[in-house]
């Protein structure tokens, strides 16, 4: 109701200074004859219609203005879309085009593999490059060896008698040379192909191996050295509650603790039990490391986990060296 009534009355404060816009002179939009004409209670309604108006106004040009800042930035995020995929796309194709390398050197190196030390020489290089191949060629090579795998087993079964006796036998081999020539040369292929595909599945063997032991050597690096990808928190918020603590020579209840401790920060604090007993408390955090009590053969020590970051709650944590506690709630949150 509120609403419709000021929308009257502005129609009437448009409508009257419409009719006299001839009048140079206004008082809150209403003609300066006709408002010294008014009384009093006309005066205030015209002044509250005329600055509802103003307020009105005003809204709506905040509002314009909040649209077109909101339009102009779904503009900019709809460029930066658009630019995202441009790199998306500049990224798969150099990714397919490492991939037709990394095709292309297989096969070399396995029409190659017989070649003596240019062979050898060959693979060599092939397995240098095989260590810094992404992720993806290394899986293309994994596809194109079980495929070539899968074709052997198939040449194989189609003729097992055959291939069983071409592969280290001196028997079978006598009784090669009384096979007719055709026969002979199609035997000497599927022996080529399967020194070809043997050649190719242990260079694979090898690259995995090798990829391996890279992986073991990055897991076994110490934290300090990992840190340099800032993933460890640079404070962290530790908060101790319910349990005992032994202040005083007396195992007690105390109140809870809650600290910030920064990276490579060790510090004391104070515990404070029943009648007021206080005791020192020592913690220290290290390279990702919390560290309660007076070191880490005598605390309580927690590595850094992903779970940190939300609030991880260890029970009943127990440990002996300065002012030891038993039972307690130790709740750790990752500051970054």
């Amino acid at each position: 109701m509120r609403v419709e009534r000021i929308t009257a009355l502005l129609a009437l404060v448009l409508l009257a200074v419409v009719s006299l816009s001839a009048c140079s002179v206004h008082v809150y939009g209403v003609p300066k004859d006709q408002w010294e004409r008014m009384d009093h209670s006309q005066q205030q309604r015209i002044i509250v219609a005329y600055r509802e108006e103003q307020r009105v106004r005003e809204e709506r040009r905040m509002y314009e203005e909040k649209r077109r800042a909101h339009e102009a930035e779904l503009e900019a995020k709809r460029t930066r879309e658009q630019s995202a995929q441009g790199e998306t796309r500049t990224s798969t194709f150099i990714i397919t085009q490492r991939v037709i390398d990394t095709a292309a050197d297989s096969a070399q190196a396995a029409d190659d593999a017989d070649n003596g030390q240019q062979a050898m020489d060959k693979e060599r290089q092939a397995t240098r490059e095989q260590r810094i191949r992404q992720a993806r060629a290394q899986l293309e090579q994994r596809r194109r060896i079980k495929e070539e795998q899968a074709r052997e087993r198939q040449g194989q079964h189609a003729d097992a008698g055959a291939g069983q006796g071409q592969v280290g036998n001196e028997q079978d081999a006598q009784a090669e040379a009384t096979l007719p020539n055709s026969n002979q040369q199609n035997i000497s292929t599927r022996q080529q192909r399967v020194t070809q595909m043997r050649v190719a599945r242990e260079r694979a063997q090898r690259a995995e191996r090798q990829q391996q032991q890279e992986k073991d050597k990055n897991k076994q690096a110490p934290i300090s050295k990992r840190r340099d990808n800032h993933s460890l928190p640079s404070r962290v918020r530790v908060s101790l509650q319910g349990g005992t603590a032994k202040i005083a020579g007396k195992t007690v209840e105390y109140q809870p603790l809650a600290v910030t401790l920064r990276e490579g920060e060790k510090r004391k604090f104070t515990i404070q039990g029943a009648k007021g007993k206080k005791a020192k408390l020592w913690m220290a955090y290290q390279h990702g490391v919390l560290i309660i009590g007076n070191n880490k053969k005598q605390g309580a020590t927690f590595a850094y986990s992903q779970a940190w970051q939300e609030g991880r709650e260890f029970d009943a944590v127990s440990y002996k060296g300065m002012t030891p506690m038993n039972d307690v709630q130790v709740k750790i949150t990752a500051l970054n």
